[in-house]
């Protein structure tokens, strides 16, 4: 189940950080538009790198318990 959310974590920050990639080049710096999109640009940014982590996390506790 956590593995799952973790997962869910990695694609849903993905998909911000692809979207707010794409934003970056087409909004004039400067507006509230870029401002909102550099903040999505960082949620997703630590949503994959949270996801990332937990991933870690599992695989490390699961092969440790293999080894026991």
């Amino acid at each position: 189940m956590v593995a799952l959310a973790a997962k869910a974590a990695i694609m849903l920050g993905s998909f911000l950080l692809a979207g707010s990639v794409l934003l970056l080049f087409l909004v004039k710096p400067g507006t509230d538009e870029f401002v909102v999109t550099i903040i999505n640009l960082i949620m997703g940014g630590a949503l994959v790198g949270a996801g990332a982590i937990g991933a870690r996390c599992i695989t490390r506790l699961t092969s440790y318990k293999e080894d026991l």
